[in-house]
């Protein structure tokens, strides 16, 4: 027996479906499935990648779907069995099954698995257990960190890149749990954290913290800790349902660690329904042209006369799945709010008005488990370091130095916090060209190997330096600042988890003397002016 259903042969039959005009995906759906809305949002995301053929197989029985029909079967006695069905979505029209295995990973558009609970009482029968569909093809779209998923279409292994999606049953899984699903598979490479697994996890800690009369099909956000935690997942996290503003807006949250290519999970209030959703949040889309930096140059303020704008400015939509409506939606970044809006005028004790009640109440990023500073705190140490090294740059001539300089009186230094491991930015040093083409120099090749094969941590934070001219429509930076990110941040700046940092013409290290009069070592470089920032 296969342990994932997307891997598990169909039952022998197999039906090849034209999904071209006419062929209606509404009637499809409404006819086999009952409508659901997040099965109709997959069709169309088919439709956009110009889907022409369907593969339809009833699967044999997976170690996955099994264990979730004995979890059902425990707190629903009347669970009878389940049918599921999966859907294989390709961009070339064919008829016959034998054209399959001529068919690429390129012709692949995705996969959709269906499950069909057979159980009187409950009320969602059929939901997406688990679903790939390719994301957009839009330019500005910036999805990092995406996977190859395997799925099996009548024997042959084809794979498509994305972020999971799965709906939750209402029983043994909730909207915690499937958001969790989605951001746990960045980090497990070997197996998958099963729903069982979670509950575990989560009895365990109830057990522990005398919380056992807590719903058993949900999980709080203190468990949704504890699982990363238990896992081995670093994290940060900020709580916004307190009265008390905070002063980092939960966007910034979130982009830390996506940009990187490391979802977040957002929690908000909702409503209608009476309690909190949870989705997982995974890319942002990337708006050249927005005017908001320039209307709000003085937006991120850390401290007095330290002032920058903060990359995330130029994110227009969050992208995330929605278990309840679909995959790959993009969520409008100022379309949320925290809880701000009451507070100064009532007392600390008042009853929440509709505008506090609907609204974010937690966010929380993920980075890999070796990782001590957040992307919120790198940013902040980088521009210190930044700022200091710029002050003493020995080449004042330099006309980029003085732009840097003068952007700076302005508050119109752009950082850009990305997460990398060594070798990918010795890679990134080694194709680097500045405006004219002049390249770091060669012989500082095996000097940065050298000295970074001594530093023994594995990730390190790259705040990239840039400015408004440079950084949206031609992707370009001045400089960067390296930072350690396995060494805990302290509240003074001494230089311990600084590795170097590069502007215009030189490299800098640190060499000796206090924080607040730090003397450094600079080193031509061979780049003069601006090269392109870190894309992938």
């Amino acid at each position: 027996m296969e342990q994932y259903a997307r891997l598990t042969n169909g039952d022998g039959a197999i039906t090849i479906k034209d999904i071209r005009q006419p062929f209606s995906n509404f009637k499809y759906i409404e006819d086999n499935f009952g409508g659901i809305p997040s099965l109709r949002r997959t069709f169309s995301q088919v439709r956009r990648h110009e889907g022409q053929t369907m593969v339809v197989e009833l699967l044999d029985d997976s170690v996955d779907i099994v264990q979730e029909n004995e979890d059902i079967r425990d707190v629903s006695p009347r669970f009878v069995s389940s049918k599921v069905t999966r859907l294989s979505f390709f961009k070339k029209p064919f008829k016959y099954s034998a054209d399959i295995a001529n068919l690429t990973n390129s012709d692949f558009i995705g996969y959709t698995i269906i499950k069909s609970d057979n159980s009187p009482e409950e009320y969602q029968k059929t939901r997406i257990y688990e679903s790939i569909i390719r994301t957009s093809r839009h330019a500005n779209n910036c999805i990092r960190g995406l996977q190859d998923w395997p799925c099996k279409v009548h024997n042959k292994i084809f794979t498509v890149p994305g972020y999971i999606y799965a709906q939750q049953n209402g029983l043994t899984c909730r909207c915690c749990h499937v958001a969790l699903r989605t951001i746990l598979n960045r980090f497990c490479e070997d197996s998958e954290i099963s729903y069982r697994r979670m509950n575990e996890l989560v009895m365990d800690y109830r057990t522990a913290t005398n919380n056992t009369n807590r719903p058993t099909n949900t999980i709080y956000a203190d468990e949704v800790c504890y699982i990363l935690d238990q896992i081995g997942i670093s994290y940060y996290f900020e709580d916004y349902s307190r009265p008390i503003h905070n002063d980092i807006p939960f966007q910034k949250c979130i982009y830390g660690s996506v940009e990187s290519g490391y979802p977040s999970m957002l929690i908000f209030n909702v409503i209608r329904l009476v309690g909190i959703h949870a989705i997982p949040v995974f890319g942002h889309t990337f708006n050249e042209d927005t005017w908001v930096q320039r209307a709000e140059y003085d937006y991120f303020i850390v401290g007095e006369g330290t002032k920058y704008i903060p990359s995330e400015l130029w994110v227009s939509m969050y992208i995330s799945h929605d278990d309840n409506f679909g995959s790959n939606y993009c969520i409008p970044r100022n379309y949320l709010y925290t809880r701000t809006v009451c507070d100064e005028l009532n007392p600390p004790n008042h009853v929440l008005c509709e505008m506090e009640n609907n609204c974010v109440q937690r966010v929380l990023g993920t980075l890999p488990k070796e990782v001590k500073v957040d992307p919120i705190e790198s940013e902040v140490i980088g521009y210190e370091y930044l700022r200091t090294i710029l002050s003493q740059l020995p080449q004042k001539t330099n006309i980029w130095v003085d732009r840097l300089e003068r952007n700076a009186i302005d508050s119109q230094h752009i950082l850009r916090p990305v997460l990398l491991t060594m070798d990918q930015y010795l890679s990134h040093l080694k194709d680097m060209r500045d405006w004219d083409y002049n390249g770091i120099k060669a012989h500082w090749h095996k000097f940065w190997d050298d000295i970074l094969l001594k530093i023994k941590k594995q990730y390190i934070w790259m705040i990239e330096l840039s400015v408004p001219e440079l950084f949206p429509i031609n992707k370009r930076k001045l400089g960067e600042v390296i930072i350690l990110a396995e060494k805990k941040a302290t509240a003074e700046r001494d230089f311990m988890n600084f590795v170097s940092s590069r502007l215009p013409c030189y490299f800098s290290f640190y060499k000796q003397g206090p924080p607040d009069n730090p003397e450094f070592v600079f080193i031509p470089s061979g780049i003069d002016s601006h090269v392109p920032l870190y894309w992938t």
